[in-house]
């Protein structure tokens, strides 16, 4: 734990706070009022950090999620990620949860960090077998501003194949939001079409049976509602993007106060089903504060991508290439 530092930056009335250890946002503090709010719910200790219960606010790279058994194939060779430290096998969230990132640059309202697995740790990563193909950097860029009655945080995800050879990479964020009031009043919109069903150890079905109509999906507005924001980690996909300029796709947190909370993505892909999703976790199993934020993801590709041939050619990165993701966080407070 010596290794773990807190660094804040600040821009107006609005101060975020960032963890070296997984390279992630701890807190984002905006003004509500005459009063403030914390947006994130992220880790609260050096001890939280260093324990990572939740994943909070994790950068999720090369994968998201889940690989199924731990195990996946890389143009024809075998790749075993081994059982976590409780000795289950699901290769969860990727390979930077636990790296010490260097803050590579801050400035007013902005800071980078990035961090790196090299080639040396490929094969020991794992007790069970090489993790991946080739050496990554992972540098993320987080900016905080003020814009039109709202605060935003805009975040850019870049892994970048560092080897001789295409590497499978596929970015997602794991953000708690806050309630802003009680979480009975509080519900979720976004233009979702499809939920992913998934077995009992939440890797989804195989083929076109992992995808069905949303049961809250309303085709006159277009959106999913989801107002009860319990007992649920579960993936929405079939999104439905808006134009100007870029493709995005926005899912929107409706907080009992009135106040708003929209996580913003930008949407580069095929359009595949699968392809840009967002998944809702409502905590209930947190060691610390359960149900006192709800984890609203966005993910490029679904679980177990890595496993569903469909998406071989869109996760492959060339040498010397990188995977971007760009995200927004925009947090409206209620109009008093």
């Amino acid at each position: 734990m010596n290794n773990i530092e807190f660094v804040e930056i600040q821009a107006g009335e609005s101060t975020a706070t960032f963890c070296t250890r997984g390279g992630v946002i701890t807190s984002w503090v905006v003004p509500a009022g005459r009063q403030s709010f914390d947006v994130i719910d992220g880790y609260q200790s050096t001890e939280e950090a260093a324990e990572a219960n939740g994943a909070r606010a994790a950068l999720l790279a090369p994968w998201s999620n889940r690989i199924e058994d731990s195990k996946y194939s890389w143009q024809g060779i075998n790749f075993d990620l081994g059982p976590d430290k409780e000795g289950v096998r699901e290769g969860l969230h990727g390979l930077f949860l636990d790296r010490i990132f260097e803050v590579s640059g801050t400035g007013p309202g902005w800071i980078t960090m990035s961090a790196e697995i090299g080639e040396d740790e490929l094969a020991i990563s794992y007790a069970d077998g090489v993790a991946y193909p080739c050496p990554l950097s992972l540098q993320v860029r987080y900016e905080i501003a003020h814009t039109l009655g709202s605060w935003q945080l805009n975040m850019r995800l870049a892994a970048t194949n560092r080897g001789t050879i295409p590497a499978p990479i596929g970015l997602g964020w794991h953000p708690y939001l806050r309630y802003d009031g009680p979480l009975e009043g509080a519900s979720i919109t976004m233009p979702a079409r499809s939920q992913i069903l998934t077995d009992d150890v939440l890797i989804p079905l195989e083929g076109a049976e992992a995808f069905a109509l949303a049961p809250t999906f309303d085709p006159n507005s277009g959106l999913l509602r989801l107002d009860d924001l319990r007992g649920m980690d579960t993936a929405f996909t079939d999104l439905t993007v808006s134009t100007g300029g870029e493709a995005t796709s926005t899912a929107t947190l409706h907080h009992a106060s009135g106040a708003t909370t929209q996580l913003r993505a930008a949407i580069a892909g095929s359009g595949a089903r699968g392809y840009g999703l967002f998944h809702v976790f409502t905590g209930e199993p947190l060691k610390h504060r359960p149900c006192e934020a709800v984890a609203l993801e966005f993910c490029q590709f679904m679980t177990n991508a890595y496993n569903r041939p469909e998406f071989t050619e869109e996760l492959l990165v060339e040498p010397n290439k990188s995977a971007v993701m760009n995200l927004s966080l925009i947090h409206t407070p209620h109009q008093k």
